[in-house]
C-alpha cells in the first residue's frame, strides 16, 4: 500500500512536470511565431527601403525620402539572413510539433521513472526497519530533484514553485508519521526537503529585504534549520547508511548554513551582533555546535565511508573547521561581554591554533579545497571580517601577547580607531578588567 502511495506521489509530480513542459513548449512556440513574424515585417521593410535606394540613385533630388543609406541595408540584410535562417528550420520543426511534444513528456516520465527505481532501490532494502517510511522518503527525493532544478533559475518562493512545495509537505506528512520514534533521520528529511533549497545556493526569504521588516519567514526558516541539526546531532539513526550518506557528509553545511544566519533567531542580522550577544539560547547553540564539531570529526574517523570522501571532497572538512572558528568567535565575545574572559581560557589557546592551522599549514583543510573559488570564498567569510581583525590582532596579539604568525597579521590591517568604533564596547570591558592580562 505504501509503495502505491509511492508510485502515486511520483506520478503526481509527472504530472506536475508535465505541466510545467507544456507551458515552456507553447512560450517557445509563441516565442518562434513572434520571430517569424519580424523576419516577414523585416524582409518588407528591406525590399521597401531597396526600392527607395533604387529610385534615389535616379532621382537625386528624392534620396531625403529614404531613410536608410547603403551601410544600413547591409545591416538589414544580414539580419534578414539570420532570421530568414531561424525561419527555415522552424518552420521544418513545427510539422513535427506533436512528435516533439510527446516525445518530450515521455522524456520527462523517463527521467522520474529512472530516478524513482535508482532511489528505490538504494534506500527500500530489506535489512531497513522502517521500508513504509522510505516509500515516502524515495517519492519525495523524486519530487525535490526537479524543484532543486528549478531554484538555480527562479527563488524557491517563486509561485512556479508552489504545487511541488504542496506536494513536497503532504510527502513529509505522510512519510514522517512512519519512522522510529526518536531517530534522527527526520532530521535529514527537514534539512534535505525543506532547508537545503535555500541553502544549497545561499538563499534568503523573501521577507528579508534589509528595510526593517521583521522577517518572519527567515527566522523561521533558521529556526528550522537549527530544528533539523538538533534531530541529527541528538537522536541515533537506525540505518547506518542513512546516518553516513546524508548525515556525517551533509552536517557541515548544515552547519554552515545556520552558524551564517544565527542571528535571525533575534529578529535580523543587521545590528543583530550585540543583541545575539546577550541572547542566552542563541549562546548556548554556539557553545553546542562548537562541541558537535568536535563529536562529528571523531565520528569521521569511525567511518571508512566518510574518510574515502574527506580525501576526494576536502572542502567537506574544510567547512567544518570553519563552523568551528566562527562558534569559537562567538564564545570569546560572549565571555569579554558577560566579564569572564582569560588569556590563559581554553577556547582562546584551540582559536589561535585553529586559526594558526588554516591560515600558516600548508596541508590544512582550507588549503586543500581543490576549487580555488571555494577556496578563497571561504577564507573570505572567516578571515578578512572586522571580528577576525579584532580577535587576532587586538585581542590575541596586543591584549594577550600571543606570538601571532605575521601572515595572519597581515591579512587586514584595520587602525586602532577603526577598531574602537566597531568594538568600542568589547575593549572598554577588556580595560577595565582588573589585574594584568594573562599570558
Amino acid at each position: 500500500m505504501h509503495t502505491l502511495y509511492g508510485i502515486l506521489f511520483v506520478a503526481v509530480g509527472t504530472l506536475i512536470a508535465w505541466l510545467y513542459v507544456l507551458c515552456l513548449l507553447v512560450c517557445c512556440g509563441f516565442l518562434l511565431q513572434v520571430l517569424m513574424m519580424t523576419s516577414s515585417w523585416i524582409q518588407r521593410r528591406a525590399i521597401e527601403d531597396g526600392q527607395l535606394l533604387k529610385d534615389s540613385s535616379e532621382k537625386q533630388e528624392d534620396r531625403r525620402f529614404s531613410p536608410f543609406n547603403s551601410f544600413e541595408q547591409r545591416i538589414y540584410s544580414l539580419i534578414l539572413f539570420g532570421f530568414n535562417f531561424v525561419k527555415q528550420y522552424t518552420t521544418r520543426l513545427f510539422k513535427y510539433k506533436w512528435v516533439l511534444l510527446l516525445g518530450t513528456l515521455v522524456l520527462v516520465s523517463l527521467i522520474y521513472a529512472n530516478v524513482y527505481f535508482q532511489l528505490r532501490g538504494k534506500w527500500v532494502r530489506d535489512d531497513v526497519k522502517h521500508k513504509d517510511a522510505r516509500e515516502y522518503f524515495v517519492a519525495g527525493q523524486v519530487v525535490n530533484s526537479f524543484r532543486m532544478i528549478l531554484t538555480r533559475f527562479v527563488h524557491p518562493e517563486h509561485i512556479v514553485l508552489s504545487p511541488f512545495h504542496y506536494l513536497q509537505r503532504r510527502i513529509y506528512n505522510q512519510g514522517v508519521r512512519y519512522l522510529p520514534e526518536n531517530d534522527g533521520e527526520e532530521g535529514v528529511w527537514v534539512d534535505l526537503w525543506f532547508v537545503n533549497i535555500y541553502a544549497h545556493r545561499f538563499y534568503l526569504t523573501r521577507d528579508e529585504s534589509g528595510a526593517g521588516r521583521y522577517p518572519y519567514n527567515m527566522i523561521r526558516l533558521i529556526d528550522l534549520s537549527w530544528y533539523s541539526i538538533n534531530k541529527c546531532m541528538t537522536q541515533p539513526f537506525s540505518d547506518k547508511k542513512m546516518e553516513e550518506t546524508h548525515y556525517l557528509k551533509r552536517i557541515p553545511r548544515m552547519l554552515f548554513y545556520y552558524s551564517l544566519y544565527k542571528n535571525y533567531s533575534v529578529g535580523t542580522i543587521y545590528g543583530s551582533h550585540r543583541y545575539g550577544l546577550s541572547d542566552e539560547v542563541l549562546n548556548r547553540r554556539i557553545r553546542q555546535i562548537e562541541a558537535w564539531t568536535d563529536q562529528i570529526s571523531d565520528a569521521w574517523h569511525q567511518s571508512d565511508y566518510m574518510k574515502a570522501n574527506l580525501e576526494k571532497h576536502s572542502k567537506i572538512e574544510a567547512t567544518l573547521d570553519i563552523v568551528q572558528l566562527m562558534q569559537l568567535r562567538g564564545i570569546l565575545f560572549n565571555e569579554i561581554r558577560e566579564g569572564t574572559f582569560s588569556c590563559s581560557d581554553p577556547f582562546v589557546i584551540k582559536y589561535k591554533n585553529l586559526v594558526e592551522d588554516l591560515v600558516v599549514n600548508p596541508q590544512s583543510s582550507l588549503r586543500k579545497v581543490k576549487n580555488a573559488t571555494q577556496r578563497r570564498r571561504l577564507f573570505n567569510i572567516t578571515m578578512t571580517t572586522h571580528a577576525a581583525e579584532f580577535l587576532d590582532d587586538y585581542l590575541l596579539h596586543d591584549y594577550c601577547n600571543y606570538p601571532i604568525h605575521p601572515a595572519i597579521l597581515e591579512i587586514n590591517d584595520e587602525s586602532y580607531e577603526k577598531l574602537y568604533s566597531n568594538y568600542y564596547v568589547e575593549m572598554d570591558i577588556l580595560e577595565e578588567m582588573k589585574g594584568p592580562p594573562e599570558k
